[in-house]
């Protein structure tokens, strides 16, 4: 489950990141005259938003859970 959730967290992360950066690339496109407007990348900047909310729940939830201890004789 751990293994699942790291790969969760860091999916998420990146996501986040590119959205990220595709809505500031948009952006500066727009402000040089070429590409979209504003209005039209807005979306990417909501998404990256949830991607950033959903990889911050993924990574407390990672950090919440405990950790397998062998060898400490309790069963």
């Amino acid at each position: 489950m751990k293994v699942l959730l790291i790969i969760a967290t860091s999916l998420l992360g990146v996501l986040a990141l590119l959205s990220a950066l595709l809505w500031m690339g948009g952006v500066a496109g727009a402000v040089t005259g070429g590409g979209r407007g504003t209005d039209e990348l807005d979306y990417l900047l909501t998404l990256s938003a949830v991607f950033i909310g959903l990889a911050c729940i993924s990574g407390v939830t990672l950090l919440a859970l405990p950790g397998s201890k062998k060898g400490t004789g309790h069963d």
